[in-house]
């Protein structure tokens, strides 16, 4: 948060494009890859539906695990899982159907004021 793409490449040692454009093997220094993080979410995601079945739950995950989990439940390339927009705080509504997963809403933010959106 409030450092540039150059401060973060320099920092951490991130190549920057390799950020905006991931594949299934990408992977920040020290941290899981991708496939591994879409692996570890499905998993969570599975286990928490087949523990609770008629019963609403949330989860409650940061940005970019959220589009990640959301693209794996519709079978996207992990390429794409980054074009959801995701806001912090925003809500995703998915109600799985016999382990199917049906997606009714995506980063609803109509419980923030105007300066948080």
């Amino acid at each position: 948060e409030g450092k540039t793409q150059a401060q973060i490449s320099e920092q951490y040692g991130v190549d920057w494009e390799a950020v905006m454009r991931p594949s299934a093997d990408f992977r920040v220094p020290g941290g899981e890859s991708l496939a591994e993080l879409r692996a570890r979410l499905s998993a969570v995601y599975r286990e928490v539906v087949q523990a609770h079945p008629e019963q609403t739950v949330v989860l409650l995950t940061h940005g970019n695990a959220k589009a990640s989990l959301l693209g794996a439940l519709l079978d996207l390339p992990y390429e794409s899982s980054w074009r959801f927009q995701i806001t912090n705080t925003g809500l995703s509504d998915v109600c799985d159907i016999d382990g199917a997963p049906i997606i009714r809403s995506v980063n609803d933010t109509a419980h923030l004021n105007d300066e948080l959106r």
